[in-house]
């Protein structure tokens, strides 16, 4: 009985140290991948197959909602004759990476479990999604193995017990499932899915006043947080209310710039950023902004922040990001003016035009974990607004006319 005890009190205490942030962003990556109609592919050996083809049984079967397209997911682990056929002629380790040459388009998900994060299959097969430009995650346990090094999203189990990281992973499954499916009831959320490389099609914002000193928001405090439907609803009417009241002499960048206070006014970021690219990825404007001062920068002078930094990780993926600790996530580019112990947390959204980012926005908050998923959503549906700003020509104003 006591081993029992044992088994159970350690399993517990590996769940505590579970990383939650990174299991939200497999959620929000599949639910990204179940609206755009992209194929998950899932493998792993032995006990992972298993949890592999329950998790497509999950996301096929139980996940399907009213409404919403299906996943579309394939267990490369499923086809026993196509895995020995593999196998007996090209090898063990081809067994995965042979059926997705044929199969895998990018942006695709490609999913790896290996409670050693060694399986020389499943590194074949992730190396070939990256070739692709398929998007990977992990679920690892042990040290994390390659595995964990090469995919964009690992789940790591800290656990040595081979029994134990199989059980958290079926848990996983289970968890991320089933949170796709309360994703999928709730349409306050559906509405707001970004559109991250569809050009937009609708006309919504067409400028903004030159002074936020708008009634609208002066009752909203700077460090206020949009943790609800009905306040992420009023961010959204505010803009609308605002281009009503445009002033003619803002250029397209001066546009930008009075956005970017009212969305750090609004979700309560104490700093924020945009850039703004050519079709060469190079910086061609850039705004910071702190509280409600806006500076502009004309030139390259943060250019290595694009190449090294959050926005150049954004650029190259075309995809949204959340950091929750700028000290511990390599995406996030350390200045030398950032104290040594200061950890932070960012999102960041690119601006897309057809296939193109065409820019990128950062808000960032003083304290690490201080984002949700949601506030990243949110943030990528009001890019489309920012993007719109940039590429829709704003109203004209009627003129009245002079009597003589």
């Amino acid at each position: 009985m006591n081993g029992s005890l044992e088994y159970i009190t350690d399993l517990q205490l590996v769940l505590n140290r579970l990383p939650i942030d990174l299991i939200e962003q497999v959620i929000f990556i599949l639910h990204e991948a179940r609206v755009k109609k992209q194929h998950i592919f899932i493998m792993g050996n032995g006990g992972s197959a298993s949890t592999a083809s329950h998790f497509a049984c999950d996301l096929g079967k139980g996940a399907r909602k009213k409404g919403l397209p299906d996943f579309r997911v394939t267990c490369l682990a499923d086809n026993m004759a196509i895995v020995s056929a593999y196998a007996n002629d090209e090898g063990y380790e081809h067994i995965f990476s042979q059926q997705l040459s044929s199969l895998l388009q990018p942006e695709d998900i490609v999913i790896g479990i290996s409670t050693s994060g060694n399986s020389p299959n499943v590194i074949h097969a992730i190396n070939l999604a990256a070739k692709v430009g398929a998007r990977t995650i992990g679920f690892t346990g042990a040290n994390g193995g390659e595995l964990a090094r090469l995919v964009d999203v690992n789940i790591y189990v800290p656990c040595d017990n081979t029994a134990q990281i199989e059980d958290v992973h079926l848990m996983l499954e289970h968890l991320i499932s089933n949170s796709l499916g309360e994703i999928a009831s709730a349409p306050e959320i559906l509405n707001q899915t970004p559109v991250f490389h569809s050009s937009p099609s609708y006309n919504v914002i067409d400028a903004i006043p030159s002074s936020l000193e708008s009634p609208i928001l002066q009752d909203t405090p700077l460090n206020g947080r949009l943790h609800d439907v009905e306040s992420s609803s009023d961010l959204f009417n505010q803009m609308m209310v605002l281009s009503d009241e445009m002033d003619e002499s803002l250029n397209q960048f001066e546009l930008l710039q009075k956005i970017l206070q009212l969305v750090l006014r609004n979700i309560g970021a104490l700093s924020g950023c945009i850039f703004l690219c050519n079709e060469q990825g190079y910086i061609t404007e850039t705004a910071l902004a702190y509280a409600d001062k806006v500076e502009v920068y004309l030139n390259n002078r943060l250019t290595d922040i694009v190449k090294r930094g959050v926005a150049g990780w954004v650029v190259e993926n075309r995809q949204p990001v959340l950091i929750s600790n700028t000290l511990t996530d390599s995406r996030w580019l350390k200045r030398v003016w950032e104290e040594k112990n200061s950890s932070r947390s960012a999102i960041s959204v690119p601006l897309m035009n057809s296939d193109k980012v065409i820019g990128v926005i950062t808000l960032v908050r003083p304290q690490a974990e201080e984002f949700s998923y949601h506030e990243l959503a949110l943030l990528a549906s009001l890019g489309v607004y920012l993007t719109l700003a940039m590429l829709v020509p704003r109203r004209t104003k009627k003129k009245k006319l002079e009597c003589e």
